[in-house]
């Protein structure tokens, strides 16, 4: 994977690593909706990737990924969304942490070499902390285009949705709904 550092000096990490994850996913279908959001519309769903920094550091960065199913919406008979939804808004979420081998949440963060010694003594890690940039990237990009996808292969439909129900139960850690105990209800009723 060829990946040229940005050439603007204040380009912030989070828009270098969208922009290789779109330059990564563009061929599996997933277009941009915005600056750290990317999107892929299949039949029955729709797939967000957001690529979140941290609210208290700027060069901790995670993954976040969501599925939007439009007949959900129809059946709750609510407004569905007039552009591409936000992963917040999504009817299935989940954190690409949770789709690696130690499934857990993951940040990843950028430190200056400088500053390495610092970081290590504050934090008491060097999990996923990176002095090269490129290198966080590949490992994220890597991430989402290895592991990650799987989550969307998984639920692709809403069928899927109701199929994979007890996996979604059983890994509340995993797997973010933003339904209603009463709607969920009525999805896994449909025919």
């Amino acid at each position: 994977m060829n990946m040229d550092l940005p050439t603007e000096k204040n380009k912030k990490l989070s828009d270098f690593v969208t922009d290789q994850l779109y330059q990564a996913l563009k061929p599996l279908g997933f277009k941009r909706r915005d600056k750290h959001n990317l999107y892929r519309v299949l039949d029955e769903s729709i797939q967000v990737i957001n690529v979140q920094t941290h609210r208290f550091d700027k060069n901790s960065i995670t993954v976040n990924m969501g599925i939007y199913y439009p007949a959900v919406m129809k059946l709750l008979e609510k407004e569905a969304p007039t552009k591409i939804p936000h992963e917040m808004y999504c009817t299935l979420r989940s954190r690409i942490g949770y789709w690696l081998e130690h499934a857990l949440d993951t940040w990843w963060t950028y430190v200056d070499k400088d500053k390495l010694d610092e970081y290590r003594s504050r934090f008491q890690t060097d999990k996923n902390v990176y002095t090269d940039q490129v290198e966080l990237t590949q490992n994220i990009v890597k991430a989402v285009s290895q592991k990650g996808i799987k989550f969307f292969e998984k639920f692709q439909s809403l069928e899927d949705f109701k199929t994979h129900f007890d996996d979604i139960k059983s890994e509340p850690n995993k797997y973010v709904m933003s339904l209603l105990q009463e709607d969920i209800q009525k999805i896994l009723q449909l025919k």
